[in-house]
């Protein structure tokens, strides 16, 4: 088992896989980012109990030199991206000023806050967050691949339905508490 550096998750389909989509697999994906800007700093990441000490570069080259050991090896299929170079539907760079990382699997991954604490739904991964992933690298024919494990949920910077930080504090209508708005005394016999 691998565990990633930090970076900023994409394409997060952690809750449920990707389907019904034009490029849907049916798998549950996440894709991870990392400015070029941070590819010379120092960082960690952890390969079976070891915990390994390098740049983001090392960590992609590490990959990137698996995936060529690869027998019949091509370079498409090389799960680490130049933001730059690949090209979104419009033909402009997908993630400018990025590295990229593809994880994907069959079966619903882990989640985990900071803590190491589980995690689902709206309090799930996200695109936008920061976090690490966990995974297996395979070696196959054309090069490897990258078989999402877990993710650890490190900032959490997109919330579905927004939240209240935007907001100030004003004078006017305040919610009661929702959790028990009856009570089992109220025996008026209608229900």
């Amino acid at each position: 088992m691998i565990v990633s550096p930090k970076g900023i998750f994409a394409y997060a389909w952690i809750n449920k896989p990707d389907s019904g989509n034009k490029y849907s697999d049916d798998k549950f994906k996440v894709t991870l980012r990392v400015s070029k800007d941070q590819l010379e700093s120092e960082t960690q990441w952890r390969v079976g109990k070891e915990l390994k000490t390098g740049t983001y570069s090392d960590f992609l080259d590490m990959i990137t030199q698996k995936h060529q050991e690869a027998p019949d090896c091509r370079k498409k299929f090389n799960p680490v991206k130049d933001g730059d170079v690949e090209k979104n539907k419009d033909d402009e760079p997908k993630f400018p000023g990025d590295m990229y990382v593809i994880f994907k699997t069959k079966f619903q991954p882990g989640q985990f806050d900071a803590k190491r604490q589980p995690v689902s739904g709206t309090a799930g991964a996200m695109s936008g967050d920061v976090g690490k992933v966990a995974f297996i690298m395979s070696v196959w024919d054309e090069g490897v691949t990258l078989r999402l494990k877990s993710v650890q949920i490190l900032e959490k910077n997109n919330r579905p339905g927004g939240d209240a930080s935007m907001f100030e504090d004003e004078d006017g209508y305040e919610a009661e508490d929702q959790t028990d708005s009856y009570s089992d005394d109220d025996d008026d016999g209608d229900f």
